[in-house]
């Protein structure tokens, strides 16, 4: 690339020449009632004489394998999948990725992880499990699954990874009324669990969550939830160093809608955040949003939506001090 720098003209190279490999291969059995595929990524820099290669992986291969198995006339559904990542690159490369969001290897209290600045590669997995039951005579449906991500897992030269070092479980249990009854034509209501680990297993997230959705015998719609977080840790609101406790709280959400067959339809939503315990007066979010549309004719739709937001919530880092030897992290939250 040529660089101009007010008529002073030098060249540089900004970007390796790289190759750039994608397969995936699908195949389905019994009319598509099983289905197994594969994906294979690969990604290589010619870093040689550039100046480039402490800034890019030179090599980068990622790939995986997944099932999706249904049976009873597809009510039950078993998904799952397994994915790994090599990256290669110079020490000092390897020890960026090592800690950088992604992974953050240098945690003090990561006791599982650490950098080692002398190794060329880093080589990771992971997967996805689950069962699910959609429907069925009984009107009761569900769905539960684990995600993980080993340290080291890797994806982004050529895919996106936000993070890793993590294990997430998920569960839902939803029932369906199979009938209009009173003045409802549709109603269900929904429980869902969540839960989080590092890959050690240190307990980062704990929260359940209840909603319900109803529709009228004049077409309006109306729904709620509420989400109860009893545990929120944060391995990378601290940029690399110790976890941070968020707050525990109850974080309600609402709408409301008018029939949507209608030339002129309107409804409004609400969610917020309210924390619990010390944080009970500080932490807060509250959002409002009002909408209506207008149609006269299939091709026109005109629509206006005002929306509030408030939140004294975000917590960031603002600096780092000492206390009879001891490390202290300073942080402040955004207003």
């Amino acid at each position: 690339m040529e660089i101009n720098l007010n008529g002073d003209r030098s060249m540089a190279i900004v970007e390796a020449l790289t190759n750039y490999f994608v397969r995936s291969i699908q195949q389905g059995f019994k009319q598509g009632e099983t289905t197994i595929g594969g994906t294979l990524t690969a990604v290589s820099r010619d870093l040689g004489n550039t100046g480039l290669a402490d800034q890019y992986h030179s090599e980068a291969v990622s790939g995986g394998i997944n099932l999706l198995h249904t049976w009873k006339d597809r009510e039950w559904q078993l998904k799952g999948n397994m994915i790994f990542s090599n990256v290669k690159g110079t020490t000092k490369k390897i020890t960026f990725t090592q800690q950088s969001f992604e992974h953050y290897f240098q945690r003090p209290d990561g006791e599982h992880v650490s950098v080692d600045n002398t190794k060329t590669s880093l080589s990771g997995h992971g997967g996805t499990l689950s069962l699910a039951n959609y429907g069925g005579n009984d009107n009761l449906s569900f769905q539960g699954g684990l995600t993980w991500h080993s340290p080291g897992l890797e994806l982004n030269d050529i895919g996106f990874l936000n993070t890793a070092d993590e294990i997430n479980y998920v569960q839902w249990v939803g029932y369906r009324f199979p009938k209009a009854f009173g003045i409802f034509r549709r109603f269900r209501i929904n429980y869902n669990h969540y839960a989080r680990w590092t890959y050690d297993m240190g307990n980062l997230y704990k929260a359940i969550n209840i909603n319900t959705h109803a529709s009228f015998s004049n077409f309006w719609s109306i729904g709620g939830d509420a989400t109860f977080e009893f545990k929120d840790i944060s391995t990378k609101a601290l940029f690399g160093v110790p976890k941070l406790r968020l707050s525990s709280g109850i974080a309600p959400w609402f709408y409301i809608e008018s029939d949507e067959s209608k030339s002129f339809t309107y409804g409004m939503n609400g969610s917020g955040f309210r924390a619990v315990g010390n944080d009970k007066d500080a932490i807060l979010v509250n959002s409002i949003r009002f909408w209506m549309g207008y149609q006269p004719t299939s091709a026109l739709r005109m629509s206006l939506s005002p929306q509030y937001f408030y939140q004294n919530r975000a917590i960031q880092n603002v600096g780092y001090d000492t206390f009879n030897n001891d490390p202290r992290y300073i942080t402040g939250r955004v207003r």
